[in-house]
């Protein structure tokens, strides 16, 4: 590895990126990109979404905040509850 080229992600992040649908692409540059192909709302056209590793973080960091968010037991309180 020559002094100018950045280091690769992590073995971790890649494996966290892949459980949530990306792929790693190795750029040009030699600058890892994770990438995953989706339809955006009401129409059946695919789009190629890429991230920085440093980005891919912060994204997979945001869905388990969402997916902790959603998991968490809610209480209920007002007239829809079921309370007697």
């Amino acid at each position: 590895m020559s002094a100018d080229s950045a280091p690769g992600p992590s073995p971790e992040l890649v494996k966290k990126a892949r459980s949530e649908g990306f792929k790693p692409k190795v750029q040009k540059s030699g600058e890892t990109m994770f990438c995953r192909k989706d339809a955006s709302m009401n129409t059946r056209l695919e789009t190629e979404k890429c991230y920085t590793a440093s980005q891919m973080e912060s994204v997979i960091e945001q869905r388990q905040q969402m997916h902790d968010e959603l998991a968490r037991p809610r209480a209920c309180a007002g007239a829809g509850c079921g309370s007697n």
